[in-house]
């Protein structure tokens, strides 16, 4: 993940000149602007981000004209700052995660946060004078899951997790010590919606139960996809989750590395499928219109565009109207049981192949 990198390399470097470092964060500059762009924003200036050297110095041999958000400490800082000035001039960030993780992922204590996903540590003690605050880390957890789920995560602060609440920011951090530990807990928290696999009819309709399942998960709490594939730490139901898939997958013929290798294919298309679905409603949110009614207002633009002597294949299939409704046919989920079908095809398959293998008895 683009936000995961970043705060990764959050420590400041010393380049050798400000080709180097200007190099050395190119690359960052031209995926975060590829977003940026697919949101119909094409006039968004990349050139702030090399203009800010994280305490490297190279913003001394920058023009000043280069440095209209100031000087970023770090990485996390240059991102928000970058991000604020953006909402300043009206553009929409679409990246929300890279917002999110810039607001504190980057920094979460591993000790800590693993001790508050398994609730090692015990609530704090109410105070015997004051208001009866009433919070628990899991009605934090909860609240904080609601925003994130009608605002997404990069709305997602301790502030306004503590309005609903009631109380101050600095209240919540007596519970939870900080937003990267916060987001960790949601995650977990929402995984323990997925469905026992416990009484399945045997591995095939176990995985199909396991990734119905995520799907709708993610269809619920559209901010969980990414998470899931960044470096968070394991709670209590992620951890029973994957006993449940990879008990699953015991005794099939396969080998642990395999086991392995085949839930993360079904995440993979898990999490693809829910990206695309989930891009597909924000779509219809940014543009105003559903998918029929983009369709129609470009379908006849791009038919003059597509000449059957110059793109013979695609013009074939255009011409067979399944862009007009690319689902169809496919089942009212738009055509995600078709492709788990044909992943556990393939799963089962291998399944087969490794018995034929082994020698008989």
């Amino acid at each position: 993940m683009i936000a995961r990198t970043a705060m990764e390399s959050d420590r400041p470097t010393q380049p050798t000149d400000v080709t180097t470092w200007m190099a050395s964060v190119s690359f960052l500059v031209l995926r975060l602007s590829s977003n940026f762009f697919r949101d119909g924003c094409r006039g968004v200036p990349a050139l702030p981000f090399l203009a800010v050297a994280a305490g490297t110095g190279a913003d001394k041999a920058m023009p000043r004209f280069l440095l209209g958000w100031g000087r970023a400490d770090t990485a996390s800082k240059l991102f928000t700052a970058y991000g604020n000035s953006l909402q300043r001039t009206g553009l929409r960030v679409r990246c929300e995660v890279v917002n999110g993780m810039a607001k504190g992922n980057g920094r979460m204590d591993p000790a800590r946060a693993l001790a508050l996903l398994w609730r090692i540590e015990q609530e704090p003690t109410r105070p015997s004078r004051g208001p009866r605050q009433g919070l628990t880390v899991d009605r934090i957890v909860r609240t904080a899951i609601s925003i994130a789920d009608a605002e997404g995560l990069g709305a997602l602060s301790m502030r306004k997790v503590a309005e609903p609440l009631g109380v101050s920011a600095m209240s919540l951090y007596t519970y939870v010590p900080g937003r990267a530990e916060l987001v960790n807990c949601m995650l977990d928290d929402v995984l323990g919606e997925a469905p026992s696999l416990r009484d399945a009819d045997g591995w095939r309709a176990a995985l199909e139960r396991y990734a119905r399942g995520g799907m709708d998960i993610a269809r619920r709490h559209p901010w969980v996809p990414p998470l899931v594939s960044s470096r968070m730490l394991m709670g209590p139901n992620e951890t029973a989750m994957w006993d449940g898939v990879l008990g699953a997958l015991a005794g099939v013929g396969l080998d642990e590395r395999e086991m392995l290798c085949v839930v993360h294919l079904v995440n993979g298309y898990v999490r693809g499928a829910a990206q695309q679905s989930a891009d597909a409603d924000h779509d219809v949110r940014r543009a105003g219109l559903s998918y029929d009614e983009w369709y129609e207002k470009t379908g006849p633009l791009l038919e003059r565009m597509i000449s059957a002597e110059r793109f013979p294949d695609l013009t074939k299939v255009w011409r067979a109207g399944v862009f007009e409704e690319p689902g169809e046919g496919l089942g009212s989920d738009g055509g995600f049981e078709y492709g788990l079908q044909r992943v556990l095809d393939g799963i089962e398959e291998r399944i087969a192949r490794r018995a034929a293998e082994r020698p008989a008895p």
